[in-house]
């Protein structure tokens, strides 16, 4: 199988919201996600967040939902560990 995993967690520490900011008329969040969608290379996109509008945003376009930990959706947290999680999960 071949997939997409596609990061995004809700508190951003260097620009607030900056996955559910829209960007000419759309959230940011959306454009990454629908390229991995078009992609003619994948079977699957997963998405991989704690944050309940970028699930639903995820949803509404038929991802798979990998729900983060909080110990992986924190500052502090490196997001080699949530790639090592993510691909776990699958």
């Amino acid at each position: 199988m071949n997939c997409i995993i596609i990061f995004g967690r809700k508190n951003s520490k260097s620009l607030k919201n900056k996955n559910i900011t829209k960007i000419l008329g759309k959230p940011s969040c959306l454009y990454p996600i629908e390229a991995a969608i078009k992609s003619k290379k994948t079977d699957k996109v997963f998405v991989s967040t704690d944050s309940k509008e970028i699930m639903k945003f995820a949803k509404n376009l038929k991802c798979e939902i990998l729900h983060r930990p909080k110990f992986l959706a924190t500052d502090k947290a490196l997001l080699s560990d949530a790639i090592f999680y993510s691909v776990e999960q699958i």
